[in-house]
């Protein structure tokens, strides 16, 4: 597999007329419609321009847990208390469950959800004087139904990026100008196999909205990002945690299913197969463990705590296999760190990245909702002792560090790119003036 499948983890698309200045612009991230993980990745992007003398306000439902006192957060309240009601994390696992075809229909739910939220935030008294007292150079939009955020672009007069925290969107293809090749790429919103079936092709021509991270034809203002949160440097492990890995001289494995699937309120057969795994193969394991009650009957070659420093773990060189459930920031860091992959996706993008990791070699896809304790046991066995795997993933790695500059670097040249420039609509493909029938040859 080639390392362009993972050019377009996040992207930046640069869009509209700009002011030719570089330095102590008022530069707004409007992510008001996301979850805390998406904070994370475009994180150093924002530092990178504080450190270079930009104004930056961010706005988010929730305030970060290390804050830079150099940017300004803005944190409506209407749209945090909406936000932390919000349970698919939480629930994602009873609906995959219990609801067929789940992790396909959350999708259709998005738009509605975006314009609700939208709606709300723009109807906030603290909103409207917050808009009526400010004024920016330039915005960016979290790319997940932020569309509010155009009209705030449109406001201010100022240009705007684009940023997704995944790949591109199925809907953002006609609009970015972006050629429909989805009769042999595989849908993310589907999560077809890379080798689809003519029946799967033609649904997926049928539904043109869509895009992933294998190789493809892009317009010159859609920019690879990805990886810009990974650490070239980790800090040393806790004592605790070292100790504990060097309790064995056959390494271990990492098990973390992100901040927002808690395994801990996971029907207790589904947790009760990683126990009886875990007992059986002779590694220690290091898992991430949101509850306040550990499980009973705790094997002694498992470490479980609520909060695990995830890079260091996966930069660590004892480990070898990290069980995910397949959120791209987990993938990537993986990737960094040449770490193979035991898949359980649980709802969102997730299916889609472990199909693609599945497929590549460098891991191997679980069903978590019928998972047993035998098939979790055998896909460890696979990765621990079929070097196939390992191999796969450092070649992976290999073409995801090699890059003219880092990812944070590259982000900021474009970011000041579209400051310095009068005008970017150069950039922008002629299909975006077409018309749909003249796009696909027909008019």
């Amino acid at each position: 597999m080639r390392t362009q499948k993972y050019w377009i983890i996040l992207a930046l698309s640069l869009l509209i007329v700009t002011p030719d200045k570089t330095s102590g612009e008022n530069i707004l991230f409007f992510f008001g419609i996301s979850t805390y993980s998406h904070r994370i990745p475009v994180w150093p992007l924002v530092e990178k321009l504080v450190e270079k003398g930009h104004n930056v306000t961010f706005v988010s439902p929730f305030s970060p847990k290390v804050p830079n006192p150099k940017v300004h957060e803005f944190t409506p309240k209407e749209i945090t208390l909406s936000m932390e009601k919000n349970t698919e994390g939480p629930v994602a696992l009873h609906l995959r469950s219990t609801v067929k075809d789940q992790s396909i229909k959350s999708w259709f739910g998005l738009p509605n959800w975006g314009l609700g939220l939208c709606e709300l935030f723009l109807k906030s008294p603290d909103v409207r004087h917050w808009i009526s007292s400010s004024k920016f150079d330039l915005v960016v939009i979290d790319g997940l139904f932020n569309d509010c955020g155009l009209g705030l672009a449109y406001k201010f007069n100022a240009p705007h990026l684009i940023y997704d925290t995944t790949s591109i969107f199925m809907w953002q293809l006609e609009a970015f100008g972006i050629p429909n090749e989805n009769s042999w790429i595989p849908d993310m919103q589907y999560f077809f196999p890379q080798k689809m079936s003519f029946l799967q092709r033609l649904w997926t021509t049928g539904n043109s909205l869509r895009c992933e991270e294998f190789p493809r034809s892009l317009p010159p203002y859609v920019i690879p990002v990805g990886g810009m949160h990974i650490k070239e440097n980790v800090d040393p492990l806790p004592k605790t945690l070292e100790n504990f890995i060097n309790g064995s001289e056959k390494g271990f494995v990492y098990i973390s299913f992100g901040s927002s699937v808690q395994i801990s309120k996971a029907p207790p057969e589904i947790y009760g197969a990683f126990i009886e795994a875990i007992k059986r193969i002779k590694v220690n394991f290091i898992w991430k463990w949101e509850g306040d009650n550990l499980p009973s009957n705790l094997p002694s070659n498992v470490f479980m705590q609520k909060w695990m420093p995830q890079q260091a773990l996966l930069a660590h060189p004892k480990i070898k296999a990290f069980v995910t459930h397949s959120g791209l920031m987990s993938i990537q860091e993986a990737i960094f760190n040449g770490v193979p992959l035991v898949s359980l996706p649980v709802f969102s993008e997730q299916d889609y990245n472990a199909e693609r990791v599945h497929t590549g070699g460098y891991g191997i896809r679980l069903e978590i909702t019928t998972l047993t304790a035998d098939q979790l046991v055998e896909a460890l066995s696979k990765i621990l002792y079929t070097p196939s795997y390992k191999d796969e993933m450092l070649k992976k790695s290999k073409a995801f560090r090699d890059r003219p500059m880092s990812p944070a670097d590259t982000a900021l040249w474009w970011t000041e790119f579209v400051l310095r420039q009068g005008d970017t609509s150069f950039l922008k493909p002629m299909s975006i003036y077409q018309k749909l029938l003249t796009i696909q040859g027909m008019g």
